[in-house]
């Protein structure tokens, strides 16, 4: 997913910034820019509605992977998408726009 964002914000910077349902994602686009990949990143996204979705991009402190009930409080709180919806996406690798 970090590298889809990386994507993203190249593409945003070379031909998107101005489209209508992208020129809202500077601040997405200048958190992915300006940080690496051993750092723990917050995503933000602004929603037509004023809403803020955050999520961060970090591991467990021991390298383990993520359980069951952290992922659910991710996409729940964090993302506002449900399983199935994230992972439709992620197979399809586009970006996600409010109300697909």
């Amino acid at each position: 997913m970090v590298l889809a964002l990386r994507e993203y914000a190249e593409d945003w910077q070379e031909r998107l910034l101005d489209a209508p349902n992208h020129a809202g994602n500077w601040g997405l686009v200048q958190l992915v820019s300006l940080s690496d990949d051993d750092q723990h990143v917050t995503y933000e996204l602004t929603l037509s509605d004023g809403r803020v979705l955050r999520t961060r991009v970090s591991h467990p402190v021991d390298r383990t992977t993520y359980g069951p009930s952290i992922w659910s409080h991710i996409l729940r709180d964090q993302l506002d998408v449900t399983n199935a919806v994230f992972w439709a996406v992620a197979r399809l690798n586009r970006y996600w726009t409010e109300g697909s």
